[in-house]
């Protein structure tokens, strides 16, 4: 009996159907009916009616769903735990992160910290915000960097430090109206065609900037949704929108576009770095302590 048959089990009970499981795992339909069928004959027993229509467990299948469901966790779990250990005595930092903004802003801590101990291996790991609160948890990452609505005050699992703190600027065509000026009313703002970059499938960000538009006193003209940065200058170069920008070098070095600063705006953004609020290893203990002293 293989986890692979369990896992195909697991997906087919939870999904009522052997087309969707097969999609799921990538393997075609018949392939999958051989594996249950196996599994079935191992066990000596029927695990589903194929009589009804969506297809259920048996009573004997509903038992030993539960079972696996459980043993199937507990050894992710198990695996967790082994790679967690791993990782301490092999001097291993996991740094998660969910945008190109981050990468850019830490870059330069991450450099001194590596040169400070050569001894530790620093990998990194690009996943949205919710893949990255998983991470935390499960020990996958020590730290993450993120913007700040990324992580939940109310969350006691999860601790976070702000790091930086900047305001936001609008990316204007060349020839746009107002690209002679330096600066723009937040007010004027609500004429114009926002394009907004979102490299996540949440919304969470997509919320934050329009909570900072209507602080401004307007809704939001959102045309349009990219997801790289590439393509938002593209756009704007082409005069499709206007965008906002987080007003740092690494960002904003980009000529094709002119930048204007907002006022009479709270739109700002924050970046924070999470970590897990107990069981802190001594390295990501070293590493935090070092990012606090930096910024400080």
């Amino acid at each position: 009996m293989s986890l692979t048959k369990l896992n195909y089990f697991v997906s087919i009970a939870e999904l009522s159907s052997f087309t969707q499981a097969a999609k799921k795992h990538y393997i075609s339909q018949t392939a999958i009916s051989q594996q249950i069928a196996s599994l079935e004959k191992e066990l000596n027993i029927k695990l589903f009616d194929r009589t009804v229509n969506p297809i259920q467990l048996t009573e004997a299948g509903q038992v030993f769903y539960k079972d696996v469901k459980t043993m199937l966790s507990q050894y992710q779990n198990a695996i967790q735990k082994a790679q967690h250990t791993y990782k301490n005595q092999n001097r291993i930092l996991t740094i998660g992160y969910s945008s190109f903004f981050e990468i850019q802003l830490i870059a330069d801590i991450v450099v001194k910290f590596q040169k400070l101990h050569p001894e530790v291996e620093i990998t990194f790991i690009k996943k949205n915000i919710d893949d990255l609160l998983s991470a935390l948890g499960n020990g996958t990452c020590d730290v993450a960097f993120a913007t700040d609505y990324a992580f939940d005050e109310n969350n006691k699992k999860i601790k976070q430090y702000p790091i930086f703190k900047g305001s936001m600027l609008l990316g204007v065509g060349k020839k746009h109206p107002k690209v002679n000026q330096k600066t723009i009313d937040s007010k004027e703002l609500q004429h114009e065609k926002i394009i907004f970059l979102s490299e996540e499938p949440s919304s969470l960000a997509l919320k934050g900037m329009i909570e900072n538009c209507r602080a401004d006193g307007y809704e939001p003209c959102i045309i349009e949704k990219v997801s790289t940065l590439e393509t938002l200058i593209l756009l704007v170069e082409l005069h499709r929108g206007v965008a906002f920008f987080p007003n740092v070098p690494q960002v904003t070095q980009d000529d094709r576009i002119s930048y204007l600063s907002i006022t009479n705006s709270p739109h700002h953004f924050q970046i924070v770095v999470g970590y897990p609020s107990k069981s802190l290893n001594t390295l990501t203990e070293s590493f935090l302590s070092y990012v606090k002293e930096t910024i400080v």
